[in-house]
């Protein structure tokens, strides 16, 4: 049964990347996935979110899980990891000692991403000797709302802490 480990974070949800999935799994309909989500720190995420980033990357894992679920798509895991998409990889091949036909890993397009700035596809793909399959995502973004109702709650928190409250 091939087995493939996806790794994303802010893209984890974007259309690209859920097609690229379910795409293995019409290609090889035996195929089963291993979800790693990197705890991208919270200061580093394009969008505010309640949560430290162990939270954050938890909530995303568990929500990108079902979403692909209802899709066909068989999840058999999820789990976190390091910020670093390799160091990430790593872990997750040693503590389990699993291996994989591939890995699919979806960024940030090349002006807003850290991992496309540091290679990390070519990098994975160099590091573990599986082909990487790398899928841009389009910008998560939220409403002008949403992002000022965030940095005033951050804002709030901050003078409570200087001034108290």
């Amino acid at each position: 049964m091939p087995s493939y480990l996806l790794v994303a974070h802010q893209t984890a949800s974007s259309a690209e990347f859920i097609q690229a999935v379910v795409d293995i799994t019409v290609e090889r309909g035996d195929a089963e996935f291993v979800l790693l989500v990197p705890e991208t720190p919270v200061e580093d995420l394009l969008d505010w979110q309640e949560g430290d980033s162990q939270t954050i990357a938890r909530r995303t894992a568990e929500a990108v899980r079902a979403k692909l679920s209802e899709m066909g798509v068989k999840v058999v895991r999820t789990t976190t990891g390091d910020p670093s998409p390799l160091k990430a990889i790593t872990a997750e091949i040693e503590e389990n000692g699993r291996k994989f036909d591939g890995i699919v890993i979806s960024t940030l397009p090349l002006q807003r991403s850290r991992w496309l700035t540091l290679d990390q596809p070519t990098r994975i793909e160099r590091r573990f000797g599986v082909p990487v399959t790398h899928v841009v995502g389009h910008s998560i973004t939220m409403t002008r709302e949403r992002l000022l109702d965030g940095l005033n709650e951050d804002l709030n928190l901050e003078l409570e802490t200087l001034f108290g409250a």
